[in-house]
Formats: structure tokens, C-alpha cells, sequence
């Protein structure tokens, strides 16, 4: 998916949908989410990743800042705190929960009242000019199953 191409994904998405996408290198996660937001309006926003930096970061509390996310959530690798302090607490200072957990998930759901989508990729939350995949579900279960594993529930 080119940039042009990420451009057209509001458009795209529909309740019940499956678009996968390849980045070639050309965006980061931070910018589908973006676009996915202008889709859905105010949006809670949970993520699971194994590494997240500073520009990516920069997205999300502005994305917070503005309204258009409502509550920010995330489980992330625990080594960040060594890896990488500033970014680490910069997360604090935006993420309302973060819970530091031996994780290489790399999962971003994204939901209100009108809209349930998960965003399953090989993307970490940093700028990554590699080419990446993924899969985007417009679906409810999906959405379900992944806050079950987060909450510790995977097997109900």
C-alpha cells in the first residue's frame, strides 16, 4: 500500500471488512491508525507492541490531545524501561494505563460505540522504512478475542 493508497483507507473501511496491507517501507503504523481514526470518530485505543519511540508517540498524544483518542492503552515489551527511558517515560505521560509484559504482540484495537477494528501487523509503534503486513478486521470477535488474551483471558 503505497502512501497514496493509505490515503483512500478511510474509504475502505466498513463494519465487517478484512483489507491486509503491505507498507514496502513507505509508512508506519502511527499513520494507519491516523487514518483509521478519521474513519471511525473518538476512539478508545489499546495496543500491544514490542517496541515504541518517540514520533510515534508524538501521534498519540496529539491524537489525545485533540479528542480524537478517547482513552490510551497498552501492554509493551517490559525491557523498554532499559532500552529505550526516554521513550518509556514519555509513554507514561501519555498512555492512561501501561502494563510492561514479556510481549512481541504487535495488535492495535480501536473502538466506540459505532466501530470495533483490530489492526494486526508485524509493525512495531516505531518509524520503519522495512516493508510490513498486516491484516485490518472491521469485527467485533476479533476485537473480543484480542482484549481477552490482553486481559489475561484467553481461554474463556
Amino acid at each position: 500500500m503505497t502512501q497514496e493508497e493509505l490515503s483512500k483507507l478511510p474509504d475502505m473501511l466498513e463494519m465487517g471488512t478484512m483489507i491486509e496491507f503491505v507498507t514496502h517501507g513507505a509508512w508506519s503504523l502511527h499513520h494507519l491508525v491516523e487514518k483509521v481514526i478519521l474513519k471511525t470518530g473518538p476512539a478508545h485505543v489499546r495496543l500491544s507492541t514490542w517496541a515504541i519511540t518517540e514520533k510515534p508517540l508524538r501521534v498519540l498524544e496529539r491524537l489525545k490531545s485533540t479528542g480524537k483518542i478517547l482513552s490510551l492503552s497498552g501492554i509493551i515489551e517490559r525491557k523498554i524501561s532499559h532500552h529505550n527511558p526516554k521513550a518509556y517515560g514519555f509513554l507514561q505521560q501519555v498512555f492512561d494505563q501501561v502494563e510492561l509484559s514479556k510481549c512481541h504482540a504487535k495488535v492495535t484495537l480501536i473502538t466506540n460505540a459505532d466501530w470495533q477494528i483490530s489492526v494486526v501487523c508485524s509493525a512495531n509503534w516505531t518509524v520503519n522504512r522495512r516493508t510490513e503486513v498486516g491484516t485490518i478486521l472491521c469485527s467485533p470477535e476479533s476485537v473480543q478475542f484480542h482484549e481477552n488474551w490482553m486481559n489475561g483471558k484467553e481461554h474463556e
